[in-house]
């Protein structure tokens, strides 16, 4: 049993998106504090923050296309970097290029998924988060 809400931080630029999304979790089994940066220097910003704070976030779900820095950027930072380098990072995007995936993959991606298109599979996507990410698996900062 969590002793506190999961923390889940959401990287997405598309406020539609984030709303969806926060909604999603809102219909959770779990208690769930979302935050969201819309980029790449705001996600960084806010693990500093965190980390001050000795608050590490769950999981990490970053959108692949942003503004000021990529998702493959962010997470090179984010594996080179010093402030939880092995935070669990769902790369949750609209594309679905090969490459693309073997790329993140390769740059530390703990997954890679297609952005739900409707609400109902947006609900399965955080139930999974749920049941693997937030039940099962040990996470670093635990």
């Amino acid at each position: 049993m969590r002793d506190r809400p999961a923390r889940i931080v959401l990287v997405e630029d598309e406020v539609s998106d984030v709303l969806f999304m926060k909604k999603a979790f809102e219909r959770g089994r779990l208690d769930f504090e979302v935050v969201d940066c819309s980029s790449g220097p705001a996600l960084l910003e806010y693990l500093r923050d965190s980390a001050a704070r000795n608050e590490p976030p769950d999981v990490v779900l970053l959108d692949l296309n942003l503004p000021e820095m990529t998702g493959l950027e962010i997470l090179s930072e984010l594996r080179n970097g010093e402030v939880y380098p092995n935070l669990v990072v769902i790369v949750l995007t609209s594309s679905s290029y090969q490459r693309e995936v073997t790329e993140l993959y390769a740059a530390g991606a703990n997954a890679f998924v297609t952005k739900p298109a409707r609400l109902a599979d947006l609900d399965t996507l955080v139930g999974h988060i749920e049941e693997f990410w937030l039940g099962l698996a040990h996470l670093p900062y635990e």
